[in-house]
This record gives C-alpha cells, sequence and structure tokens, in this order.
C-alpha cells in the first residue's frame, strides 16, 4: 500500500527554466507532459492567446506556471 508521502506523478515534477533556455521550451514540455486533456487545453490556450496578441511574451514562473504579458 501507498502513503501519499511515497505516490509520485509526472504533473508534480518541476521544470527550472535557466537562463539560456527559453520558456516556450518548458511551456512545450509541460504540454507533453500533460497528455489528457489538460495539456490539449493548455495548447489551445496557448495559441488563443498567441493570435490575439502575437507581440506576447511567454514566461515560466518559479512555481511552474507558464504566463503571457505584453507591454509589462
Amino acid at each position: 500500500m501507498k502513503t501519499k508521502a511515497s505516490e509520485t506523478s509526472s504533473t508534480t515534477r518541476k521544470i527550472a527554466p535557466t537562463k539560456t533556455e527559453s520558456p516556450s521550451r518548458f511551456i512545450d514540455a509541460r504540454i507533453e507532459e500533460l497528455a489528457d486533456w489538460r495539456g490539449k487545453t493548455l495548447s489551445s490556450l496557448r495559441a488563443l492567446i498567441k493570435q490575439a496578441v502575437p507581440d506576447v511574451v511567454e514566461e515560466w514562473k518559479w512555481r511552474g506556471v507558464p504566463v503571457w504579458y505584453c507591454d509589462g
């Protein structure tokens, strides 16, 4: 029997960007990692954001959250 402390999931894996890697690559990896409806939803949301604001900036926050911004 597994305890909660010993259970692991691919969705809890932390992806930490370095200064040489772009946040877009981490978002790509996260979409691939989430092989269910969440990955499809994130991919669709990302496409809509890029379509609405072509010069949007993608960023990967420290807790593994993709964010987008434009003009600060």
